[in-house]
């Protein structure tokens, strides 16, 4: 039997992996591994071997940051498990390979004020507007991937008892909650904003264009886009999950809850949240603490003033320069 085509190897893994992974995880799937087989001009599979893997790993490293690079040949990797495991290959091609310890990026969250800001930006008076102001609070009330909100229907809102059935590709379906005043919200726009643009009463998507279409994935994020600068705010769509995140942990949510609401099946993924909280405290603090101010401020003055000697005074406390102590301190 000769050796399997591309095509035969590749089809075999999506018709295994399409109850496993989501439509998008397998597209990218198919995107890297056309640019894998172009890239290295292989007729088969069976052709791949460790030197292969890390012709393409450099050359993904010579054009597209560390992290980038990696994470485009982490989507190859559980095809290359895949065909050992069905013996289409002797052996897996990628194996032995490390990961660097690459740091995760942990960019500021969006601040409670910023937030409110967001929110009230939208015209309720208009039809997009209150259709873009359902939109946002519910990202933000349910911490929701941008995916995850695109593909929910009318029926998976249980207003009354403040749920969301959210379908998973891996794992069927979770539940999501929303409080009274997001309820109540959802409630308004399925029964006042939705049916003002629905034609078709086949159309089952929650969120719709002014066409009566279910806003696709792309024009989700484009119009979040057009929004945050509208706002005069700079932020990608998954920063409202990020939001409701970090503020339930910054008012004492249990991380196990806050796990729970996410949908994250490993509690690893979500104590970023504690360290994007904990940043949040040490920026306060550097901020706002005398000692922690006080070696700028003095530079400052310094540059302000170069001819002005420094005084002699009393000992500085350690709350900072000569600042008075609350009484019984």
């Amino acid at each position: 039997m000769g050796a399997l085509s591309w095509e035969f190897c590749v089809e075999g893994y999506l018709d295994e992996m399409r109850s496993r992974k989501s439509f998008r995880t397998l597209r990218a799937f198919q995107t890297e591994v056309r640019k894998f087989r172009g890239t290295l001009n292989l007729q088969t599979p069976a052709e791949i071997q460790p030197e292969h893997v890390l012709d393409y790993l450099g050359k993904l490293l010579a054009s597209q940051k560390t992290p980038t690079a990696w994470g485009y040949l982490a989507r190859l990797l559980p095809f290359f498990r895949w065909l050992t495991r069905h013996k289409m290959v002797l052996w897996n091609p990628a194996h032995g390979l490390k990961f660097p310890n690459l740091p995760r990026s942990m960019k500021r969250p969006l601040s409670p004020r910023e937030v409110r800001q967001l929110l009230d930006f939208p015209d309720p008076d208009s039809w997009a507007g209150a259709r873009d102001r359902a939109l946002l609070e519910f990202l933000y009330g349910t911490g929701l991937r941008r995916g995850e909100v695109q593909a929910l229907d009318v029926g998976d809102l249980l207003c009354e008892d403040g749920l969301v059935q959210v379908r998973q590709g891996k794992t069927g379906a979770r539940w999501a909650v929303m409080g009274p005043r997001l309820a109540g919200l959802m409630r308004d726009y399925l029964q006042r904003l939705r049916p003002q643009v629905i034609e078709d009463s086949t159309e089952a998507g929650l969120f719709v264009t002014r066409a009566g279409r279910r806003l696709t994935y792309a024009g989700l994020g484009c119009r979040l886009k057009k929004l945050s600068k509208r706002a005069g705010l700079k932020f990608t769509p998954h920063a409202l999950r990020h939001a409701f995140a970090t503020h339930l942990v910054q008012n004492g949510a249990s991380l196990r809850w806050v796990q729970a609401l996410l949908g994250h099946r490993s509690l690893l993924a979500t104590q970023i949240y504690t360290q994007l909280a904990a940043t949040d405290v040490l920026r306060e603090f550097r901020r706002t603490h005398p000692r922690a101010r006080r070696r700028k401020s003095r530079e400052e003055l310094d540059r302000k003033a170069p001819g002005l000697e420094k005084q002699p005074g009393p000992e500085e406390s350690d709350f900072g320069g000569g600042l008075p102590l609350p009484d019984g301190v």
